[in-house]
C-alpha cells in the first residue's frame, strides 16, 4: 500500500471525478483507492452524476463517508496496537538480566501475532539460545525492525479485508440511494436547494423521517427571508463567485473593481452588434428583415444596450489581483430555556442554511453552543455531535461568558479561524460579560473580524448593539405552513 496515501488524496479523487469528470485509468495499489477507482469506471454511475447535482451530491457524500469510516477504523486497529508497540521498542534498552529473563516470552507473543506476516521468529531464538548474544544490541535492534515490517504488512491485510467487507455493502446502499433519493423529491417536489440543506445535515444516511424533520427546518428559510440576508454577509467576501482572483482597472477613480451585477444603464444608437437589443437580433436572423438590419448598420441607428462601464474614463492600465476569499464562520447559538419552540427552530434553519453555504464554498463553520456551558462543534469534521445537538431541545439558563472565551481562543489561537466571522443567534436577554472580554471583542473588530448577532422576539433594549457590528432582529410569529414543533 501507498503509505503516501491520506483523506486529502481520496477527498481529490471524488473531487476529480464529479466536479471534472476525471475517470482514473487503473487501482492505485490502496484498498480505499481502488474501490474508488472501480466505483467511477461504471457508464451508468458516470452518466447520473455527471448529468444531475443531485445524484453527484449523494455520491460524494456516499463516498466521501466510505472513506472516512474505513480511515476511522484504521486509526482505531493501529491506537489497539500502541501498547505493543511502545513494549517491543522498549526491549530496546533492558539490561541483561532482564533480556535473558524475557526474550522467550516476547518472541512467544510476536510469533502467536505475526508469524504469517514474515517475522523471523526462529532466527531470534536461535540467536538469544546463546546468552553472549542478549548483549548484542544490533540484534535487538534487528528484531525491532522486523517487528515493525511485520506489523505493517499485518495492519494492511487487515485494512484491505475490513475494506472488502465494507465495499459490497457501501455500493448496494450507494444503488438504492441513487434510485430512491431523486423518485422521493420528485414525488413530493423537494426544491433542490431544500434537498442540499436537509441532506447535507444526514451524514450520508438516509430516512424520510429525519430528512422531512430537517426540511421542516429549511423551510422557515422562506418566512424569514432575512435569514438567507444574515447568511450571505458572514465572511466579507469580495465576489459572491468567491473568485480567487480578479481583474481590477487602475489609473482613475471611476473603475469597475468587481462588476458581478449588469451595468445597464440604458439604450442608444450605433453600428455594434456586440449589444444588440434582442429586437434587432431577431432581424438580422431573419431573411426577410436583412435589409433593413443592413440600412441600419450602415447608418449607426442599431439599437443597442447603454453600459455605464463604457462611460468611464479610460483605465491607464489592467492588473490582476487577488480577490479576498469568504471567510471561516463561527456560529454561537444560545440554547436556554427561553428559546425553546420558534426561536430555536429559527436558530436551527439558519445553521443549515450556513452550513451549506460554507460546504459549497470550502469554508470553515465551528457551532458553539451555549447556556450556561458551552459546547464547541467543528460543523464539518464532527456532524454526529451536530445531529446530536439538533436532537435535544434548549433548556436552562444564559450566561455567554465561557462562549465568548471559547470565541476568542479560536479567533486568537487556530490559524484556520484567525479572520473568521462571528454570529451569535439568541434572544439576548443575557447580562454582559466582563470589560476585558469586551475589550477584545473590539480589538478584534478592529483587526477586521465582524460581529454579527440575530436577535430573536421583541425584548427590552438590547444592551449588547454596541459590541457589535450589526445585530439583526426578526419579531417572529408563528408561520402559516410550518408550526411549532
Amino acid at each position: 500500500m501507498n503509505e503516501s496515501l491520506d483523506e486529502s488524496y481520496y477527498l481529490k479523487l471524488i473531487e476529480d471525478f464529479v466536479h471534472r469528470c476525471k475517470v482514473p485509468e487503473g487501482g492505485v495499489g490502496d484498498p480505499i483507492g481502488d474501490y474508488l477507482v472501480s466505483v467511477m469506471q461504471d457508464s451508468h454511475l458516470q452518466a447520473l452524476v455527471w448529468i444531475d447535482s443531485i445524484h453527484a451530491r449523494i455520491f460524494t457524500d456516499n463516498m466521501v463517508r466510505f472513506v472516512d469510516t474505513c480511515l476511522k477504523r484504521s486509526a482505531f486497529n493501529f491506537q489497539r496496537k500502541q501498547s505493543e508497540m511502545n513494549g517491543v521498542k522498549a526491549a530496546l534498552e533492558w539490561s541483561i538480566p532482564r533480556r535473558r529473563d524475557g526474550w522467550k516470552a516476547l518472541l512467544d507473543k510476536l510469533d502467536e501475532e505475526y508469524e504469517g506476516y514474515g517475522f523471523r521468529s526462529a532466527y531470534y531464538r536461535q540467536e538469544f539460545s546463546d546468552d553472549s548474544d542478549l548483549a548484542r544490541q544490533e540484534l535487538w535492534e534487528s528484531l525491532y525492525k522486523d517487528y515493525m515490517i511485520a506489523f505493517d504488512e499485518s495492519m494492511r491485510q487487515q485494512r484491505r479485508q475490513e475494506v472488502e467487507h465494507k465495499q459490497d455493502m457501501n455500493y448496494r446502499k450507494l444503488d438504492m440511494q441513487l434510485r430512491n433519493i431523486p423518485d422521493y423529491l420528485a414525488g413530493h417536489a423537494v426544491p433542490e436547494d431544500d434537498f442540499q440543506q436537509a441532506w447535507g445535515m444526514m451524514g450520508g444516511e438516509w430516512n424520510e423521517y429525519d430528512f422531512e424533520r430537517l426540511r421542516h427546518l429549511v423551510e422557515l428559510q422562506k418566512d424569514y427571508p432575512q435569514l438567507t440576508k444574515i447568511a450571505n454577509v458572514m465572511g466579507r467576501i469580495v465576489s459572491p463567485e468567491g473568485d480567487t482572483s480578479m481583474w481590477v482597472g487602475t489609473g482613475n477613480v471611476n473603475a469597475i473593481e468587481h462588476s458581478t451585477k449588469s451595468d445597464i444603464q440604458g439604450i442608444t444608437s450605433s453600428s455594434r452588434i456586440d449589444s444588440l437589443l434582442p429586437t434587432e437580433i431577431v432581424q438580422m436572423a431573419d431573411d426577410d428583415f436583412q435589409e433593413l438590419f443592413l440600412l441600419k448598420y450602415t447608418t449607426g441607428t442599431l439599437q443597442n444596450f447603454l453600459h455605464k462601464s463604457e462611460q468611464l474614463p479610460p483605465n491607464r492600465r489592467l492588473e490582476r489581483k487577488r480577490a479576498k476569499q469568504a471567510g471561516p464562520m463561527i456560529v454561537c447559538i444560545d440554547t436556554s430555556g427561553s428559546m425553546k419552540g420558534i426561536p430555536s427552530n429559527i436558530a436551527r434553519s439558519l445553521i443549515l442554511k450556513l452550513l451549506h453555504l460554507s460546504e459549497s464554498q470550502h469554508r470553515a463553520m465551528f457551532v458553539i453552543a451555549f447556556s450556561v456551558s458551552a459546547r464547541p462543534i467543528d460543523a464539518h469534521r464532527e456532524r454526529a455531535k451536530l445531529l446530536d445537538f439538533f436532537a435535544h431541545d434548549p433548556s436552562g439558563n444564559t450566561d455567554a461568558t465561557k462562549m465568548l472565551i471559547q470565541v476568542m481562543t479560536l479567533l486568537e489561537q487556530t490559524p484556520t479561524y484567525m479572520s473568521a466571522d462571528v454570529l451569535l443567534i439568541g434572544d439576548f436577554r443575557m447580562p454582559l460579560v466582563s470589560p476585558s472580554i469586551l475589550q477584545q471583542m473590539q480589538n478584534h473588530r478592529q483587526a477586521g473580524s465582524r460581529f454579527y448577532g440575530l436577535q430573536l422576539g421583541e425584548y427590552q433594549e438590547n444592551i449588547w448593539i454596541p459590541h457589535f457590528d450589526t445585530i439583526y432582529k426578526i419579531g417572529y410569529k408563528v408561520p402559516i405552513r410550518i408550526k411549532d414543533k
